[in-house]
């Protein structure tokens, strides 16, 4: 998967140097949107990742970004939240987190709050996540 994405985003670079896409056409906002959640992926970490340091990183507008995750049924901030739910999901597995509590692997991946990463958590897997990785660890 990882390499797929690395062929993906190297092709809409190569096209983008090019010539041959711009912002506004269907090629161009799919190549945005790969742009962007190459730049999310990377800065997953920091809690200070928002929608408009992610505009102003890209040199687009808000509202831009907004309407190029619309096509992805989701906002920007529900797609950084899955992103980061998924990344503890996997840390709260990993033998080397298991001496780690569940906030700490929380905070690694940008939630500031212990109370509100539970809440999502458990919205998003049914079930609080120390109950998930007592259930699911190996």
């Amino acid at each position: 998967m990882l390499a797929g994405n690395v062929v993906d985003l190297l092709t809409v670079l190569a096209d983008e140097q090019l010539g041959r896409i711009s912002q506004g056409t269907p090629s161009g906002d799919a190549a945005m949107l790969l742009q962007l959640r190459t730049f999310i992926g990377r800065h997953l970490a920091d809690p200070e990742l928002t929608p408009e340091v992610i505009a102003r990183a890209h040199r687009i507008s808000v509202r831009y970004l907004h309407k190029l995750f619309e096509g992805e049924d989701t906002t920007v901030s529900r797609w950084i939240q899955s992103r980061r739910l998924e990344a503890c999901r996997r840390d709260l597995l990993h033998r080397e987190a298991t001496n780690r509590t569940v906030v700490a692997v929380a905070q690694r991946w940008g939630f500031t709050s212990a109370a509100h990463f539970s809440r999502v958590f458990r919205d998003a897997y049914g079930m609080p996540p120390s109950e998930w990785r007592d259930t699911h660890r190996p």
